[in-house]
């Protein structure tokens, strides 16, 4: 076949325009991308900034036993120490921290990297959890305060002031810190048992027809009688009932009571 010169000149500048607008397409996306990568960093960057530059006041975060990595990011975000949830997480699986973040109290700021913070999670916590068991007596409260790291903690100063107040120390878990004294642990369960007792149950207790620290000494009797719900009214209505006809009460946890506490 024989191609005149004018086509072929033709043809020869058709495919140059075509290579040239390739070009032009593979330039214009490797712009898209490298602007999108750039985007993409700079925005990861700011994210794993601190929320200020400046000095700022330490804030008190308290990790609750157990608490997910997705909850803690969520909260730090809330109380604005991290620029969104996910940071969190991100730095956390990064560094692998995820099995070393200890639950506790812990000072932290706005002006620490979402990284320094995840590190600080996993160090020291500046209080104590303490569990107190129902049932327990006040030797035994004690007995498990001063087996932990409260500097200030007097067992001896804890029972004088706590012998006259059983069944209104409250058991719980306690975030307590590790410089509370007896006083001020004493003060703290007796607070808690206003507030979820008195308080919370005042209504109750004005219906009942009953003393209150009769019920009282009931319940820490019955406690140490039965376990579920239905079992315990049971035991409480016998109880009741011996005490309206003058009949001793026949229970094992006044002796112990009577006794007193021996390891």
């Amino acid at each position: 076949l024989s191609i005149s010169s004018g086509n072929y000149n033709h043809c020869k500048k058709t495919m140059k325009k075509s290579l040239n607008f390739k070009k032009k397409i593979i330039f214009s996306l490797l712009a898209i991308i490298l602007l999108g990568v750039g985007a993409i960093t700079w925005l990861a960057m700011s994210m794993l900034r601190p929320m200020t530059s400046q000095p700022a006041q330490t804030i008190r975060f308290v990790v609750p036993k157990g608490q997910a990595v997705s909850i803690i990011g969520q909260r730090l975000y809330e109380e604005k120490l991290i620029r969104h949830p996910l940071v969190f997480r991100f730095v956390v699986e990064a560094e692998g921290l995820g099995n070393t973040i200890q639950s506790g109290s812990f000072d932290v700021s706005p002006s620490m990297t979402p990284a320094e913070i995840a590190r600080k999670l996993t160090t020291g916590t500046e209080d104590v959890w303490v569990t107190l068991l129902e049932g327990w007596r006040v030797e035994e409260i004690a007995e498990n305060l001063n087996s932990r790291e409260l500097e200030s903690f007097d067992s001896d100063a804890f029972i004088a002031l706590a012998e006259t107040s059983e069944g209104k120390l409250y058991p719980d878990t306690y975030l307590i810190p590790r410089q509370m004294t007896a006083e001020q642990v004493y003060s703290l369960l007796i607070s808690t048992f206003e507030k979820k007792v008195l308080q919370g149950l005042s209504s109750e207790i004005a219906a009942s027809d009953k003393d209150f620290d009769d019920v009282l000494i009931m319940a820490s009797i019955v406690e140490r009688e039965a376990r579920e719900y239905e079992q315990m009214r049971h035991v409480a209505g016998i109880l009741w009932h011996r005490i309206a006809i003058g009949m001793p009460l026949q229970v094992d946890a006044t002796l112990q009571y009577v006794v007193g506490y021996n390891k």
